[in-house]
């Protein structure tokens, strides 16, 4: 049986900048989840160093717009078994970069508005801060296009025909996100870190994986 055409070049290059791009954010996460945790007190963290809170911020915020890219390239090795399935995955994928990269901006926010009033930092109690009316709404999006995004690209890998090996199907965001949200809830301290930044950690991986994918 002959294999499937490699990624264009462009398109590996592509899937490097938004792998770079879910390294950012998930060290934007740490930043945030830090300051929050710290300040919380329960896990007895050290303070955060100064500026982490404004550096994570950043960091996410132009960060997970990247993904765009990954997605277009995650895109482009299905239009040989799907055209549809590529157009889905490619257009939910710069949704929800898009506004993934807004609710990252706003829980920073949510975060300083916390600290400068002295309110409870842990990233759970942000959401009742009246300012998380502005934030929710944007959560169901950017979940709702990672679901089902993540639900068109495993069913056409695993039917076979496009530029990935039908194991990859189980390399998608949503499935990788639930596992390392479940692998991290035998260990409070580390799960309080690994579930909140879960999607940008999951990014991490496929991204990662279909690059090393595309370069064999």
């Amino acid at each position: 049986m002959r294999s499937a055409p490699a990624l264009t070049a462009p398109a590996r290059g592509a899937l490097g900048l938004a792998l770079a791009g879910a390294f950012a954010a998930s060290a934007g996460d740490l930043g945030l989840l830090w300051v929050g945790w710290a300040g919380d007190g329960r896990f007895g963290l050290a303070a955060s160093p100064p500026g982490a809170l404004l550096v994570g911020h950043y960091l996410g915020v132009f960060g997970i717009p990247l993904y765009g890219l990954g997605y277009r390239a995650l895109g482009a090795g299905l239009v040989g078994a799907s055209a549809r399935a590529a157009r889905v995955v490619v257009v939910l994928g710069a949704v929800g970069s898009v506004v993934g990269a807004v609710v990252h901006g706003l829980t920073g926010v949510l975060a300083q508005v916390a600290v400068r009033t002295s309110a409870a930092t842990a990233p759970d109690a942000l959401l009742a801060l009246p300012e998380a009316a502005f934030l929710l709404p944007l959560w169901l999006v950017v979940g709702a296009a990672l679901a089902v995004g993540s639900i068109a690209f495993a069913v056409t890998v695993a039917r076979g025909g496009t530029r990935f090996p039908r194991p990859f199907a189980l390399c998608n965001p949503l499935l990788v996100a639930l596992a390392i949200a479940v692998a991290s809830l035998p260990f409070p301290r580390l799960a309080a870190f690994a579930i909140p930044a879960a999607p940008n950690l999951a990014h991490v991986v496929v991204f990662g994986v279909a690059l090393a994918v595309c370069r064999r």
